[in-house]
């Protein structure tokens, strides 16, 4: 099984993933990042790579109309079909594309764009951030999660529990291991490791050679290859001003 099918079809486990401490964090630390902008309920959201919708349903919650995207059918099914049980939002839309391609949507119709731990595995990342630069409105702004460490899980693990200890450890953890064992027993290495790994040199680099200016940066803890939190903007008039 390829990693590319296990996001498209295998999103499930995510709900596993999710009830773990470090994850939570991550989650944190994205949308205190957001909250700290303090944009007004109304605006145009585009959630890209929203997987079973961890971060649409916030979005959707502080007022925002959100375009929920993600490249596999059976995770935004997933979204619909959670948000019509247990959220009911209008406010949300949700649309299958791919964030390697031209996505097509119209130059200047966003906002904000939110990307929550995604874009480190678009093949084309380049030509995507070009795209985020394009649909948003001057003076937008986009919060954008990746990866920027290397560690093995061993040493990951030595380090944490130096700190921790063993059996906080695995606790910290336990919720992470139940997604963790299938993804691993279905995924080969080598895509495993197939994706862009950025320090804060490089990930402004990145961007600003996409168009934006550097706000924010901040890194949280995740697991062996950690989280780096990136705040930028489009520059010109900011929305709502």
């Amino acid at each position: 099984m390829s990693e590319e099918f296990w996001w498209k079809h295998c999103g499930f486990f995510y709900k596993a993933a999710i009830r773990c401490k470090l994850v939570q964090n991550v989650h944190r630390g994205f949308f205190e990042a957001l909250d700290r902008l303090n944009l007004p309920p109304g605006i145009k959201v585009l959630d890209a790579g929203c997987g079973t919708g961890n971060s649409t349903f916030p979005l959707a919650e502080r007022g925002f109309n959100v375009l929920a995207i993600d490249f596999g059918l059976s995770v935004i099914n997933q979204a619909r079909a959670l948000n019509l049980k247990k959220y009911h939002f209008t406010r949300i839309r949700f649309g299958l594309m791919d964030l390697s391609r031209n996505l097509p949507i119209k130059d200047n119709a966003f906002d904000l764009v939110a990307s929550l731990h995604c874009i480190m595995k678009v093949k084309n990342v380049d030509l995507t951030l070009k795209e985020f630069y394009r649909i948003l409105k001057p003076g937008g702004r986009a919060v954008i999660s990746t990866t920027p460490d290397s560690y093995t899980i061993p040493q990951w693990l030595m380090l944490y529990a130096a700190e921790h200890g063993w059996l906080k450890t695995f606790w910290d953890i336990r919720w992470l291991i139940a997604w963790a064992i299938p993804y691993f027993v279905f995924t080969s290495r080598s895509e495993r490791r197939n994706e862009h790994r950025w320090d804060e040199k490089e990930f402004s680099l990145r961007m600003e050679n996409a168009g934006f200016r550097t706000l924010h940066m901040k890194r949280e803890p995740y697991i062996n290859v950690g989280c780096l939190i990136g705040v930028f903007e489009k520059p010109g008039k900011t929305p709502g001003a």
